[in-house]
């Protein structure tokens, strides 16, 4: 969990680790970002002075893509894992201690919210677990290399209590996510249905999932479809551990159906898309439970699911977008509402560039923060790719060094975008020598590195917060107190 807050203590401790996403220490970070490209007519992102139009001389390796990455913790007695950073249709390979798993592949599907895979083999602790993609006759490297532990190393006192996310809970309802879940847990949601005598009747499983490490992804369709007054409650249980029972959520009746809408642009040959409520991005995310069903002019279906809702959604739709098309979305609980405003599918001259963040020197990831929702990323450095796959983390084949050009495009099938987002590796902030190091040094000095900052140190390996240990301790002169930063832990 994170939790930003001030202390005032009596002496100051320094430590040689400390937890992953500590205020200015190094952490992974990025967003999918909204898929909205660069906005005004002419594809630009309001004159980006980076979103150029695309060199001609950009030479594409056509043996090489980037790894994807594996979500850790992987913890024993799980069976599940999580992959981002992979091309929708690429073959994913899964390996335990270098030998296929026993559910050895997959194919990727959504990049943007990451996937999970049933491995069918239950992890011990000290196996070790990479992946690969395949794609159009190319094989990555193995991504990172996770190295199954406990969950009682990291949550000696038990399990955390989960939480039904969103409130209220709506009749109808046909999905809920469930957070403070660890991963690898096996979650269960329950629901008790009015006697209509004041009580509730005995309990039953409606949905459940093994915990990923993306909190997007701790979500489940539930069957039946939620009742009006129902008590609604998770548990969850990892091993012969546990969770105590969530706090019971009543459900209420629902609002009336509000149309949904897809974010634009949407691109030819887009099979992804990203859905929200019906006043659109960036504040009004579709209903939470509700059935978000996407259809093109002709009444087709093109897509449909349950989803959790509070936030926007990724959603698959078949066959992919034709240009000229109109696509529009409606809302269902308990009955469905009207289709919102359609949006009108675009060609590949539409295509806008993908925006990035500033690269710093030293990374070995680009974090995406605009793009086409399942497009592929395409990275280049002093004119070499380094960088090819989807998702909001493209993972490189080398450090960027100081000075050098970047350029990044987007594709969908045969469509290249005609822009691209041009940028210089540059510490941009701080004149500190440490400034753009992965070093304690690099707190507050670079206004680009934060708590998410994506260039990682020890500082920011929460395997090393098993190793703190005390490095000196100073009392105040006076006897007083000390006024500590914003700690994240």
């Amino acid at each position: 969990m994170i939790s930003p807050r001030v202390a005032r203590i009596g002496h100051v401790v320094l430590v040689c680790a400390m937890a992953l996403g500590l205020a200015g220490c190094p952490g992974p970070g990025g967003n999918p970002g909204r898929g909205n490209g660069n906005g005004d007519g002419d594809g630009r992102r309001d004159k980006d002075p980076h979103v150029v139009p695309r060199p001609d001389n950009l030479k594409e390796n056509p043996k090489f893509i980037s790894p994807p990455t594996l979500g850790r913790p992987i913890y024993a007695c799980g069976s599940a894992i999580t992959v981002d950073g992979f091309i929708p249709g690429a073959k994913i390979e899964v390996f335990i201690d270098g030998v296929p798993a026993p559910n050895p592949s997959f194919m990727g599907q959504n990049p943007a919210t990451g996937q999970i895979h049933d491995t069918g083999h239950a992890f011990t602790v000290g196996e070790t677990l990479y992946v690969t993609q395949t794609f159009n006759g190319a094989t990555s490297g193995h991504s990172n290399s996770v190295k199954v532990t406990s969950h009682t190393d990291d949550f000696p006192a038990g399990l955390p209590k989960p939480r039904l996310f969103k409130h209220p809970l709506f009749q109808c309802g046909h999905a809920v996510l469930v957070e403070d879940v660890i991963p690898n847990s096996s979650v269960t949601v329950q629901a008790e249905d009015s006697n209509g005598a004041g009580g509730f009747k005995p309990a039953a499983n409606v949905g459940g999932f093994q915990a990923s490490t993306n909190w997007g992804l701790n979500w489940s369709g539930v069957t039946p479809q939620f009742t009006l007054g129902a008590r609604i409650s998770a548990t969850a249980k990892i091993c012969a551990d546990g969770s105590p029972r969530s706090d019971f959520e009543i459900t209420v009746p629902p609002p009336s159906p509000a149309p949904g809408t897809v974010e634009p642009p949407v691109i030819a040959g887009q099979h992804l898309v990203t859905i929200w409520g019906q006043a659109g991005p960036p504040n009004d995310p579709p209903q939470h439970g509700a059935i978000v069903t996407v259809r093109d002019v002709a009444s087709n279906v093109r897509g449909a699911s349950p989803i959790p809702g509070g936030v926007p959604h990724v959603l698959g739709i078949n066959p992919p977008a034709v240009a000229g098309q109109q696509l529009s979305v409606t809302q269902t609980l308990c009955k469905e509402s009207v289709p919102g405003t359609p949006v009108t599918v675009g060609n590949c001259k539409a295509m806008p560039a993908p925006v990035i963040k500033a690269p710093l020197p030293g990374d070995t990831t680009i974090v995406v923060t605009t793009q086409i929702p399942g497009a592929e990323i395409l990275v280049f450095a002093s004119g070499q790719e380094v960088g090819h796959s989807s998702g909001s983390v493209i993972n490189l084949s080398r450090p960027l060094k100081d000075g050098e050009t970047v350029i990044v495009e987007q594709r969908l099938g045969k469509c290249t975008g005609s822009l691209v987002y041009q940028i210089k590796v540059g510490c941009a902030l701080g004149n500190d020598l440490g400034a753009c190091s992965g070093d304690w040094p690099a707190f507050r000095q670079n206004g680009l590195r934060t708590a998410r900052q994506v260039q990682l140190s020890a500082l920011g390996d929460p395997y090393a917060v098993k190793t703190l240990a005390v490095r000196a301790q100073v009392t105040a002169p006076d006897g007083g107190v000390f006024v500590a930063s914003p700690v994240i832990f």
